[in-house]
C-alpha cells in the first residue's frame, strides 16, 4: 500500500466525516434560523463545496488509482446521459408522488418542506445561479460518495456491504428535511451506486442525481403549499 493511496483513504474517510458532520449541524441550526437568500446561494458554502470538490479531485490524483476506476472516464458517453437523465426523472416522479400527501398535510419530523422551500428559486432569475449551485453540490456529492469511497475502495472492500454503508451516511447527509429524506436519499443512493458499477462512469450516477434534484425544484417551484 503505497503512500498515496494511505493518504487517498485517509482524506476520503475525513471527507465523509466532514460531510455527515456538517449535515447534522445544519441540521440542529435550522430549528432555530431562518436564512434571508436562497440556501444554495450563500458564498460561504458555495466557496467551501469549491474547496471540496478540489480537495476529492486531488486526493483521486494522489491515490494512484487509473481514472477508470474512479469513473473520470466515460466509455460511452451517450449511454451514461441516456441512463442519468432516465433513472433521474423516474426517481424524481417517485419521490413526488410519494411525498404529495406529507406536503399537504406537514410533519415536520418526518418530512421538512423548509429546505426545499429555501433551495427553490423565488424568482425566474435566480434559475441559472441556483443550477450552477445545485451542479456544484451534486457533483461533491458523487465525487466523494461514489468515486472516491466506491471507486476507491472497491476492492479490497466488497462493493454491495460498502453501497449500503455509504447509501446510509448519503441518507444522513440530508438530514435536515426530515427522516422520510433519510430513507429516500438512502435509497436513491442505492441506485446511484448501481448506476456506478453498472456503467463503470462518475457521468452516469451525477446525471441521475442533478436531474432528479432539479426536476424536484422544478415542481416545487410550481406549487404554493411548501412554505412552512
Amino acid at each position: 500500500m503505497t503512500w498515496g493511496y494511505v493518504t487517498f483513504l485517509l482524506g476520503s474517510l475525513g471527507l465523509l466525516t466532514l460531510v455527515v458532520f456538517a449535515a447534522l449541524r445544519t441540521a440542529r441550526l435550522l430549528q432555530h434560523w431562518r436564512p434571508d437568500r436562497n440556501l444554495l446561494l450563500l458564498p460561504a458554502e458555495n466557496l467551501l463545496r469549491g474547496i471540496l470538490m478540489a480537495v476529492a479531485i486531488g486526493l483521486g490524483i494522489i491515490s494512484g488509482l487509473p481514472p477508470e476506476r474512479l469513473g473520470w472516464m466515460s466509455h460511452d458517453p451517450a449511454g451514461d446521459i441516456a441512463w442519468g437523465i432516465a433513472l433521474g426523472g423516474a426517481l424524481a416522479a417517485a419521490i413526488h408522488l410519494g411525498t404529495r400527501r406529507l406536503v399537504q398535510r406537514p410533519n415536520r419530523r418526518l418530512y421538512d418542506t423548509f429546505i426545499m422551500y429555501n433551495i427553490t428559486p423565488r424568482s425566474p432569475a435566480e434559475w441559472p445561479a441556483v443550477l450552477a449551485a445545485l451542479l456544484l453540490a451534486v457533483t461533491v456529492e458523487e465525487l466523494i460518495f461514489r468515486s472516491l469511497l466506491l471507486g476507491g475502495l472497491v476492492p479490497p472492500l466488497p462493493f454491495w456491504p460498502l453501497a449500503v454503508i455509504l447509501a446510509i451516511c448519503f441518507g444522513i447527509v440530508h438530514r435536515p428535511q426530515g427522516w422520510l429524506a433519510v430513507v429516500v436519499t438512502a435509497t436513491a443512493g442505492l441506485l446511484f451506486a448501481w448506476l456506478f458499477l453498472t456503467r463503470h462512469s462518475l457521468l452516469a450516477p451525477l446525471l441521475a442525481h442533478y436531474t432528479a434534484d432539479a426536476l424536484q425544484l422544478g415542481l416545487a417551484y410550481t406549487r404554493r403549499d411548501l412554505a412552512p
